[in-house]
């Protein structure tokens, strides 16, 4: 999901006149008729048309909020998963962690097979 504040480069807390305000001077500074020669421009400016749509209506940018704290949600609560006891292959990594004694009685074996 794109970060619709950092493309308009303003804080998430940021009021509508302040939205606006950023979304002109990024119009202004990316616009590619300022620009014809930048073939990012183009992609660029959509990202601020696309981000000031959004934020710049109070129905959309609740919305957006949501799917931001969704995300930022869900991508702990993997975090977490994967980290954790529940994860499926824990019991299976956790043989490995134990396994430390095997490596010490397989050089044991092997040097008395070399001593013999």
């Amino acid at each position: 999901m794109k970060n619709y504040y950092a493309i308009l480069g303003i804080e998430d807390k940021a009021p509508h006149q302040e939205i606006r305000k950023a979304y002109k001077a990024s119009v202004k500074k990316w616009h590619p008729d300022f620009h014809p020669d930048d073939p990012e421009c183009l992609e660029k400016i959509k990202d601020i048309n696309e981000a000031y749509e959004v934020l710049g209506h109070s129905t959309k940018r609740r919305a957006y909020h949501q799917r931001l704290k969704e995300q930022e949600i869900n991508y702990y609560r993997r975090m977490a998963y994967a980290s954790h006891e529940n994860h499926p292959f824990f019991a299976y990594f956790m043989r490995f962690e134990n396994m430390s004694w095997m490596k010490e009685w397989v050089e044991k074996d092997s040097k008395k097979t070399e001593n013999d």
